[in-house]
């Protein structure tokens, strides 16, 4: 019980760590880019993130890769329960599932803010729960061409994504987000 109360610990310090660069990265690229946009995509994303009370923890803990498949760039999602308890989640709920509680900034190198597009309603509610036990992970990929107009991206230059996924309430009570960024690389040079 002693190793398992440690690596629950271990995973916690993980999530904490990966909230504190998320963080750092949004204010690092505020101070590269100087905040002069008169559109404030990043702001609109902050808030997107909510007002949750700094005690909350959420109840998963995702981590993201970019991937290619088929010539599309994708968010490859791998969510892990490390609530401590079994959480039955619809695949709606996830964050590569319905893509309005999955959001969304682009910022190039050059700190060009990109913003995604809104997605329409989505009825698909007749799904089977997935079951997550506690440790157990439940993993996706999100399409970003769902979101962005990759023809009118700059292809000379890296492009970092910031995502922000809000918990939905059937998997915590207490408003929760979890957050993190990926790296679209140049794609000029292909």
């Amino acid at each position: 019980m002693i190793g398992y109360n440690q690596k629950l610990h271990s995973e916690f310090n993980t999530v904490q760590l990966k909230n504190i660069v998320g963080f750092c990265t949004i204010v690092i690229v505020f101070i590269l880019v100087g905040c002069r946009e008169k559109t404030d995509y990043v702001g609109e994303w902050i808030g997107a993130r909510g007002h949750g009370t700094e005690n909350t923890h959420p109840p998963v803990a995702i981590s993201a890769i970019l991937k290619e498949h088929n010539g599309h760039e994708i968010i490859s999602f791998r969510l892990t329960n490390i609530s401590g308890k079994e959480l039955d989640a619809y695949p709606f709920e996830l964050p590569w599932g319905y893509g309005n509680l999955l959001n969304l900034v682009a910022i190039t190198s050059t700190g060009k803010f990109i913003k995604a597009s809104y997605l329409p309603i989505m009825d698909n509610f007749t799904q089977e729960k997935i079951h997550i036990p506690p440790g157990g992970n439940a993993s996706g990929d999100y399409d970003l061409s769902n979101r962005f107009s990759f023809a009118t991206m700059p292809q000379n230059e890296d492009t970092i994504i910031l995502w922000s996924y809000a918990v939905p309430s059937s998997l915590s009570p207490d408003f929760s987000v979890c957050s993190g960024s990926v790296i679209l690389k140049n794609r000029g040079s292909q």
